[in-house]
């Protein structure tokens, strides 16, 4: 595998920097990334609880009279933290 290592990584999307789904709700997360850096910057503490509310009070906001619900699952927290380079 190591001789074809260009070629599977070719053929493989999802392994690529920018393969994969991307997030469902975009300007949500990206609304996010800035509060969370705001409050990194004043030197608060950002709670995992913080980020999961945050991003359900976003997504109403965004979506008011929509029938789609977001429930910021420990999977999505996960991934969103992953996603954008966050630790806690």
């Amino acid at each position: 595998w190591c001789k074809q290592k260009n070629q599977l990584l070719a053929s493989c999307k999802s392994c690529l920097h920018g393969g994969g789904r991307a997030p469902e709700n975009e300007v949500m997360e990206r609304e996010l990334v800035i509060w969370i850096r705001s409050l990194r910057e004043r030197s608060l503490r950002v709670s995992r609880r913080m980020i999961k509310d945050r991003a359900k009070e976003l997504f109403r906001r965004n979506h008011d009279n929509d029938e789609h619900t977001f429930s910021a699952s420990n999977g999505w927290l996960f991934r969103f933290l992953r996603r954008h380079s966050f630790s806690l």
